[in-house]
């Protein structure tokens, strides 16, 4: 009997060419599979690298302000603001208890005549003056202060440095010309390395412009209560720090605690101590945020200590604020205390007004061909008005005294002997009782409160008409620029050519 087996049968092993390939496929898709992964991971790990920068870190110019999202269809009206292109010299009159002259802490108090400061160079292309401080702005964008620094107005830091009278000395000593605090009666460099185009000066807090019209500012505002601060959280800011909420500024003036700044489509932001109205709302509500007023076409702010100016495209002049002596030039209102918002000046209508300032109580207004108009204020002569040449419309007291001049009246040098008629001028400053205007030659004149020689005439005796500053050291200058304080006045200019 013949047995039968089952053989087992199994299967012809592979080739190793075969197992090979089959294991290349196998690896190859493994390995597909893993650089697809590798490749995925990559991108993640590359557009993780490549993503924008977070919106907190990002530069302020790539972001829209408030502002500029507001305005983002809205035609321009004005440039941004650009450095002057001349290099002048600076000279200081007046006195300087405060350090505001800065001429040093050697040299008297008092000035009675423009004094060329030996501190600065040639290359000032800008300046401003506030109560008891000044700045200057050099050719490199620099900022450089001097003065008063009780509330940060300098930029910097000049503690330790006050000078402290030796009690063992002769009374008699340095009685008339007191050792100043050199780190304030020197003018030295504003604590930035930010770089600027213009400059403005409040009578505590100093503010510069850049060339893509960003506003920086230090120092405080204050009030009839006192420090008001700087800022909701900052009482005094000892360095400057750019303002946010504002950009694309054109232009900025600035009262004694008050300030309105120029956007490039004619709109207007202020800010600081709304007392008398001269922050432009119907609420006396102040506030140390950069708010907008409700003005369009706007094309040149300007200020008074306690009232505001503004030209809009038409050539009209807006005034409000205090008026209690007809310095904004408004009259028929029920109330001439203040002026509760923008309200045309009728009196400057059709008068080509190009620029318009004030002091503490008076005002002036410069036309397109040269004409200075000035209101306000007569007591001690603000108005460049003699008491026998006063305009029409001046208001008296019951005695027949001249108070004030509410109505814009073009300037004359008065009187019926003059020799010389007043010249057109370029430029207008007011100090807060005093004025100075730059002619065309480039000469200054100046009238008004002289008791602190403010005014640069070597007397004590108020100036009541526009005179000439005529002293050897301002001479041989072309003066392009002038601005008045408290009790002193700075004013620079480049040499003229022999």
């Amino acid at each position: 009997m013949v047995r039968l087996t089952r053989t087992k049968v199994t299967k012809k092993p592979a080739t190793t060419k075969a197992v090979s390939k089959k294991q290349s496929a196998k690896t190859a898709k493994v390995n597909g599979v893993k650089a697809a992964a590798a490749k995925q991971e990559l991108e993640k790990k590359t557009v993780k690298e490549e993503k924008p920068i977070p919106a907190a870190k990002a530069p302020s110019r790539l972001r829209l302000s408030a502002i500029q999202r507001k305005h983002k269809h809205s035609p321009t009206l004005l440039p941004l603001p650009s450095i002057n292109k001349v290099d002048c010299e600076v000279f200081a009159f007046g006195t300087g208890d405060m350090c505001e002259l800065g001429l040093g802490p050697e040299k008297a108090s008092t000035v009675k005549r423009p004094r060329l400061s030996p501190y600065l160079s040639k290359e000032i292309v800008d300046i401003a003056v506030g109560g008891q401080h000044g700045l200057v702005l050099d050719s490199q964008g620099r900022v450089w202060s001097w003065g008063g620094n009780d509330l940060g107005a300098l930029g910097r830091d000049t503690s330790g440095h006050e000078v402290l009278k030796d009690m063992d000395a002769d009374e008699s000593d340095d009685e008339d010309d007191p050792k100043l605090n050199p780190a304030e009666s020197i003018p030295a460099l504003v604590d930035t390395d930010q770089r600027f185009v213009k400059i403005e000066a409040s009578d505590s807090l100093s503010l510069a412009l850049t060339a893509e019209g960003d506003v920086w500012a230090w120092g405080s505002f204050r009030n009839s209560q006192g420090t008001m601060g700087f800022s909701d959280k900052v009482k005094v800011q000892n360095r400057p720090v750019k303002i946010e909420e504002l950009s694309n500024i054109a232009a900025i003036a600035a009262g004694r605690d008050h300030v309105l700044a120029l956007t490039q489509w004619g709109t207007v932001h202020t800010w600081g101590d709304s007392e008398n109205f001269r922050l432009g709302w119907k609420s006396n509500r102040s506030t140390l945020s950069p708010r907008e007023l409700g003005l369009k076409n706007i094309v040149y702010v300007g200020a008074g200590e306690f009232h505001s100016f503004a030209i809009d495209t038409d050539g009209k002049v807006l005034a409000w604020g205090l008026n209690q002596y007809g310095q904004c030039g408004i009259l028929g209102q029920s109330d001439n205390a203040a002026v509760d918002g923008p309200t045309y000046v009728d009196a400057l209508d059709g008068k080509d007004i190009v620029a318009v300032t004030g002091g503490e109580h008076h005002s002036l207004a410069l036309s397109k061909d040269g004409t200075v108009y000035s209101f306000g204020r007569y007591d001690y002569h603000q108005i460049g008005f003699t008491t026998k040449d006063l305009p029409e419309g001046t208001v008296r007291d019951d005695k027949g005294n001249p108070r004030f001049l509410p109505v814009p009246s073009p300037l004359s040098l008065g009187g019926e002997d003059d020799d010389e008629k007043l010249p057109k001028m370029r430029f207008i400053a007011c100090g807060a009782h005093h004025s100075l205007i730059i002619d065309v030659d480039g000469r200054v004149w100046t009238w008004g409160f002289s008791s602190s020689f403010q005014t640069g005439h070597a007397e004590e005796d108020d100036v009541e008409t526009p005179r000439k500053i005529m002293n050897t050291a301002i001479k041989p200058i072309d003066v392009k620029m002038a601005g008045g304080g408290g009790q002193f006045s700075v004013v620079a200019g480049v040499r003229k050519e022999e």
